[in-house]
């Protein structure tokens, strides 16, 4: 019953990798289509917590993402599986697009696709900005630590991981004073 699931797992993996290109922000609407909408796996505010989990830890941010996501419901050998799903399709892919763009990469219809294919990766990662940030900010104090960081990352001035940790710190902090104020309310 379990190989049943963990293949089940794989495949809705390998059907998230193929159809993401752009890395890990342009799959964040594949995510949510087919493990929030489609399957119930998650509500959209887990899947950004997993989503922003998933920035925090080193490696590529799909592979992550679905380790976390399928570990979470099947386990360690589910991990593993969804990380297979979400990385073989694309292997694949690649592995056969250099066997051939070496012959056609200065085909000018060839340069067009590629272009337009940039144009799609930068308005899906424009939604999952938007469908993230729906469901992250909240209040004012997420509006500051979102803007914040916003204008770091966009000066360049610090590193993002930096910027990442000290948004959680932030949000870590606030989150136990409001409980603190919270408790002094009700004694």
């Amino acid at each position: 019953l379990m190989i049943k699931e963990y293949l089940k797992c794989l495949l809705i993996f390998a059907k998230i990798g193929i159809s993401a290109f752009g890395g890990g922000y342009s799959m964040l609407p594949l995510l949510q289509g087919e493990l929030v909408t489609k399957r119930h796996w998650l509500s959209e505010e887990e899947l950004t917590d997993y989503f922003a989990l998933a920035q925090c830890q080193p490696g590529p941010l799909a592979i992550n993402i679905s380790v976390l996501i399928s570990a979470q419901r099947y386990g360690a050998w589910g991990g593993l599986c969804g990380a297979l799903g979400m990385t073989l399709p694309s292997f694949l892919v690649i592995l056969i697009l250099a066997m051939l763009m070496e012959n056609f990469a200065s085909i000018p219809i060839v340069v067009h696709a590629l272009n337009g294919i940039k144009v799609v990766v930068a308005a899906l990662v424009m939604y999952s900005t938007y469908s993230m940030a729906k469901t992250g900010i909240k209040n004012i104090a997420t509006v500051i630590i979102f803007l914040a960081a916003l204008v770091l990352l966009a000066l360049d001035l610090i590193n993002p991981i930096i910027i990442v940790l000290a948004a959680a710190a932030t949000g870590l902090v606030i989150g136990l004073i409001k409980k603190k104020l919270k408790n002094r309310e009700e004694n």
